[in-house]
């Protein structure tokens, strides 16, 4: 099953109003990571700003939570443009054929 889990909270705009990121608040991605993958087959989105994320002093932490994350076999960290273009050819569009979750589901 597929199943897009959307964080809002995952978003660097939850980091907006913050002073100043540490390491730690990555720890809060890591987190949500180790979950979605103890439970299998599931998606995760992160978006990142790039005022925010770019400053130097965050970036460190996103470094290794990517480093973290790509240490898991079967992890594919990907652009969104990657995972449009995966469902293209694993789930081309097909005029009316309606289509539903459980359609894809069982291609998965």
């Amino acid at each position: 099953m597929f199943e897009k889990n959307n964080f809002s909270d995952l978003r660097a705009v939850r980091l907006a109003n913050l002073k100043s990121v540490t390491i730690s608040d990555f720890t809060f991605l890591r987190d949500a990571f180790d979950v979605l993958y103890a439970e299998g087959g599931k998606m995760m989105s992160c978006g990142l700003h790039m005022r925010l994320i770019g400053h130097p002093a965050r970036i460190k932490g996103l470094r290794q939570f990517m480093d973290y994350v790509q240490g898991h076999p079967g992890v594919w960290l990907c652009k969104r443009s990657d995972v449009a273009k995966h469902w293209m050819e694993h789930f081309p569009y097909e005029p009316g054929g309606g289509g539903s979750d459980a359609d894809v589901s069982a291609k998965l």
